[in-house]
């Protein structure tokens, strides 16, 4: 749909836009409609009829004569059809999306699973049992929220800028390879020679947790820092 329509409306472009609001796509329907007549000639249900009947496309022209039948010969209720046909079209188009790029991080994240050897079962296992680990994760939370919940730091030019994201890469390589180490990611020191099939079984639900929390974004993590550094608040002694 796009495609016919960015090539009639513009044969020059050669980059599609990046939106199109259903205004504009209306517009932009009814100036293809026009084609070399007058914008006065379409006022009529039955001009607009006849520029739907010469379209190429049969699947739009299917549509658009639904819309003309909805209409009820109003052409500006048929206008409006337009538009709540394209928003229609944009929230299955939206949805579509969503679903695919949902699968796409799934998979990423299993893939980063089992690179890190990040399972979420051996993590919690490891958190409920060695109490000093937990406590010093939950601080690194904290103070993760509080020094990225307001972070207004100016830089005056380039080389700065590129000085304080080294800065935040080195900070970051080091809280990582810190939580790395004390809940037990990596291979490095992970034997698998003795594993039995259930053993497999846990640690392969373990890295699917973790495909699928990854999955979530960046939003869904902050939020359970947030969660930890509240649950942490409330629980200290005045």
């Amino acid at each position: 749909m796009f495609k016919q329509l960015s090539y009639q409306y513009s044969h020059k472009s050669t980059n599609p836009p990046s939106y199109v609001n259903p205004s504009s796509f209306r517009m932009i329907l009814m100036d293809i409609l026009m084609k070399d007549s007058k914008l006065e000639d379409l006022d009529s249900i039955q001009e607009i009829e006849a520029k739907v009947a010469e379209l190429d496309n049969e699947q739009i022209s299917a549509v658009l004569r639904q819309l003309l039948r909805e209409a009820d010969g109003d052409v500006e209720v048929f206008k409006e059809k337009i538009e709540e046909w394209f928003n229609s079209v944009m929230d299955r188009a939206s949805g579509w999306y969503k679903r695919k790029t949902q699968v796409i991080l799934i998979w990423m994240g299993l893939g980063i699973a089992v690179l890190f050897n990040a399972d979420t079962l051996a993590i919690f296992d490891r958190l409920q049992n060695d109490p000093d680990t937990a406590a010093q994760i939950a601080q690194m939370a904290e103070d993760y929220v509080q020094t990225h919940e307001n972070d207004s730091t100016l830089v005056k030019n380039d080389m700065e800028y590129q000085e304080a994201l080294d800065e935040i890469k080195k900070i970051n390589e080091q809280q990582l390879n810190y939580m790395q180490s004390r809940l037990g990611m990596g291979w490095d020191e992970m034997s698998t020679n003795n594993f039995s099939n259930y053993d497999w079984m846990v640690k392969i639900l373990g890295w699917i947790i973790t495909a699928l929390a990854i999955s979530k974004g960046a939003p869904f993590w902050f939020d359970i820092l947030r969660k930890i550094v509240s649950v942490r608040s409330t629980g200290k002694r005045p």
